[in-house]
């Protein structure tokens, strides 16, 4: 296919989109800012303990985000260029954003700050409630609407890392290894965790007219990926790649997964909010168990890889120099030379 098939593909479906999500009922007004900082279990979790959890989540993200920003020794992995060759990317800074995975991390250190500082606000100090009363209406709808599409997409980020891009590289012989590195493990399996205890723990229902939401995301980066190319003659994922075959078909077969994960999502936290229903416990564990099947942690013979890089953040953890001279499997001058860079690069 062509780019000129591609783009008209993409903007037909664009446009069905807008047209659909014009004749929707968003219903806004459900939620209040209660619903955003107040424990949907306070018999086991308080408002003040929800506020710890949070309070944590963002300081782990925004740890991450900070460091990914500002470490000048960047990111270093191969990919399949349109031509299907394996091309060398170096990415430093902002550069390392570009990334849907990244995106979506972003995404939810937005939505943690904004969540924390609104039961910060309400619970903790209410004396500032004051301050932000005119724009209450605001905070609510957009912390709504970005807990919707962070807990979506972290699940579609999930099962396509697990299901789709790892067993793609090992059919293609393709290097994965970056995979298996501390910052793409915590993106891909901690972003799920996140986001269902979550929905475990706040008011915040998923309404079936916000699918919309998401679709503008993924289309929005869509869009990105396009620009980016433009820059820089490559993809990160091969099914937005334009010159394949069947690089529409990827895309409605993105879109109908994220819409089950959606409409997935809806239900559950109906029934896990249903005080009457009786099984909310076993839905509760069911998501648990499903959340836990979709994460992927490193095989025995690649935890190597991801020792190796959590020695580069922690150089405490990093074994002697006998230890690493008996490792036959690590390269044993990695972390020195990212180190060695980093302070060259300061």
């Amino acid at each position: 296919m062509g780019a000129k098939e591609y783009f008209s593909c993409f903007f037909i479906t664009l446009c069905i989109g807008v047209k659909l999500s014009l004749n929707l009922n968003y219903q806004w007004d459900l939620v209040k800012l209660s619903d955003l900082t107040s424990s949907s279990t306070p018999e086991y979790v308080t408002d003040s303990y929800l506020f710890c959890i949070r309070l944590i989540y963002l300081s782990i993200i925004l740890t991450t985000v900070l460091f990914m920003l500002f470490d000048r020794t960047g990111f270093k992995l191969k990919l399949m260029s349109p031509q299907d060759k394996l091309i060398d990317v170096h990415l430093i800074g902002i550069q390392r954003f570009a990334a849907f995975t990244v995106w979506n991390w972003a995404l939810q250190l937005f939505y943690f700050m904004l969540i924390t500082f609104c039961t910060y606000i309400d619970k903790l100090d209410p004396t500032l409630l004051k301050y932000i009363a005119p724009y209450q209406w605001l905070l609510t709808r957009v912390a709504w609407g970005a807990f919707e599409i962070a807990f979506t997409m972290a699940f579609l980020v999930t099962i396509v890392v697990t299901f789709i891009l790892i067993p793609s590289a090992i059919r293609k012989n393709a290097p994965y290894d970056n995979f298996y590195k501390v910052f793409p493990l915590l993106m891909h399996n901690f972003n799920v965790i996140f986001m269902v205890s979550e929905l475990f723990l706040n008011k915040l229902p998923i309404i079936l007219h916000h699918n919309s939401l998401c679709f503008f995301w993924g289309m929005t980066y869509t869009m990105f990926a396009m620009y980016w190319y433009w820059l820089h003659g490559y993809f990160f994922y091969f099914f937005l790649d334009f010159h394949k075959p069947f690089a529409p078909i990827w895309t409605l077969i993105l879109i109908a997964i994220y819409s089950a994960l959606f409409t997935g999502g809806h239900y559950l936290s109906n029934m896990i909010r249903d005080s009457s229903n009786a099984n909310a416990t076993l839905y509760k564990w069911s998501i648990a168990v499903f959340t836990v099947f979709i994460m992927k942690w490193p095989p025995r013979e690649k935890w190597h890889i991801t020792t190796q890089d959590l020695c580069y953040y922690f150089p405490s953890l990093a074994p002697n120099k006998t230890t690493l001279a008996n490792d036959t499997k690590a390269p044993q001058d990695d972390v020195a030379l990212r180190r060695s860079s980093r302070k060259k690069s300061t």
